[in-house]
């Protein structure tokens, strides 16, 4: 905490920043003196050496596998229960000091990964009364790699991506895990299995 600066930015290490990335942040900061937390733009850089599968034109593809977002044409508040993209977001060190924290009791297995963490973040500050805005011209590119560009690589991120969706909005917390194991894991799976059903 004590090498921080007023802003905090967060992204990821296979990122393109615009050159005026850091600048817009500041930018931001100064336009929207009352909020505290923010998220930008992100677009895909494609590898231009294979032939792009049909699928990856999808809308809800590119979010969900390529964690390509552009909430929209102009500065505005996330509507409820719509959050930034970890790859683009920043926010005052203020939260960083009133103890704001990611969530670090969600599991994470290199093979087997719940894409929630940064979600169960942002849920948790608008819950607390927070406004994230989201701001177009901040802007990255996420670079795609051919590996990335395979259907075993989607269904990979879907299944993550379900899993989190269930962490998200299921009841069961992490303390039932403790005092019934199985009571938690009878929860956790009916919750996933609920949000299969809407897909």
């Amino acid at each position: 905490e004590k090498g921080l600066g007023d802003i905090a930015a967060f992204t990821d290490d296979d990122i393109k920043p615009h050159t005026n990335w850091l600048q817009a942040i500041l930018s931001s900061c100064k336009q929207w003196t009352n909020h505290d937390i923010f998220g930008g733009t992100i677009y895909p850089v494609w590898p231009s050496n294979i032939k792009m599968p049909k699928w990856v034109s999808s809308k809800i593809i590119q979010e969900m596998v390529f964690a390509v977002h552009k909430y929209a044409d102009k500065q505005m508040v996330y509507c409820k229960s719509h959050y930034p993209f970890s790859g683009n977001f920043w926010l005052r060190r203020k939260l960083i000091e009133e103890g704001r924290r990611f969530d670090s009791t969600i599991e994470w297995h290199p093979k087997n990964r719940i894409c929630a963490t940064e979600t169960a973040f942002f849920k948790s500050l608008t819950e607390a009364g927070y406004e994230i805005v989201y701001c177009p011209e901040v802007i990255i590119g996420h670079k795609i790699t051919d590996e990335q560009l395979t259907v075993k690589n989607l269904f990979k991120r879907a299944y993550s991506c379900g899993r989190g969706i269930a962490h998200i909005r299921t009841f069961c917390g992490n303390e039932i895990l403790t005092k019934n194991p199985t009571l938690w894991y009878l929860i956790r799976y009916a919750a996933i299995s609920k949000s299969c059903l809407k897909f």
